[in-house]
């Protein structure tokens, strides 16, 4: 992806500093199995406010997935300073839960509903699209098979244009400031540069769905954001040097 992620926007005011002693003291805990997938977005987000976390898997997960809320991954725990330990199940849930602690939501009922159906589009619509149009379909790697599901996937991104242009086209989704389903879409925007690059880049560059592709580039530029993607903090992050070894 080093070509979507060269850096033509920047954005000195997403360098985000914790200012609350409690969450400079905090641990958070993500597990999840050994792979990217739906805990990628978490970490991001993790990653991005500079939190204190790191990332686990199962040792034994037929015996341990009893002792997890719904007996599914992932899991968000927070270990607080004050010795006591919160831990919440559901990608919505820890995800505006973190939102809350990091301050990455809105200020009213009515800008949350926007942040909350931006997430839920490119959690659950977007990330359905995919699997089942292309990781579960007859031949993942057929470009037919791909081009119907990008096809699908097309208003899920004019629905995500719409709230960013409405915004002023500034690269964020409420005023100048970071949120939470920026992260999820930044993490699935990714992938599919990665994956199927002629196919997103018809869908969002700098002439189609600039609003989009302005947000991703901001998210591409942030430091921290981009330390983390080039490797060293987990086993599937390697450092190129790693990479290149194995």
């Amino acid at each position: 992806m080093s070509e979507q992620t060269s850096a033509f926007h920047t954005y000195p005011q997403d360098e985000y500093t914790i200012t609350d002693d409690a969450l400079k003291k905090s641990r958070f805990e993500i597990e999840y199995f050994p792979v990217r997938a739906r805990a990628e977005t978490v970490r991001y987000l993790l990653e991005y406010v500079g939190a204190n976390y790191t990332s686990v898997t199962p040792v034994n997960w037929p015996a341990t997935k009893k002792d997890t809320p719904f007996g599914m991954l992932t899991v968000l725990t927070h270990h607080k300073p004050d010795g006591s330990v919160f831990e919440v199940g559901e990608g919505v849930a820890y995800m505006r839960y973190l939102a809350s602690l990091f301050g990455l939501k809105g200020s009213n009922i009515e800008e949350d509903a926007v942040l909350d159906s931006c997430f839920s589009c490119v959690n659950e619509s977007l990330f359905n699209a995919i699997v089942l149009g292309i990781w579960r379909s007859s031949d993942p790697k057929s470009k037919e098979n791909i081009d119907k599901a990008f096809e699908k996937m097309t208003s899920y991104f004019d629905g995500m244009e719409r709230y960013l242009v409405k915004n002023g086209s500034n690269g964020y989704l409420l005023g100048e400031k970071t949120t939470y389903p920026e992260f999820a879409w930044y993490d699935w925007m990714g992938y599919l540069y990665d994956t199927h690059p002629e196919q997103m880049n018809a869908i969002a560059s700098e002439t189609t769905r600039p609003a989009l592709y302005k947000m991703y580039k901001r998210l591409s530029a942030n430091p921290r954001l981009r330390a983390y993607i080039a490797g060293g903090r987990w086993q599937f992050r390697p450092t190129p040097a790693a990479h290149a070894a194995t």
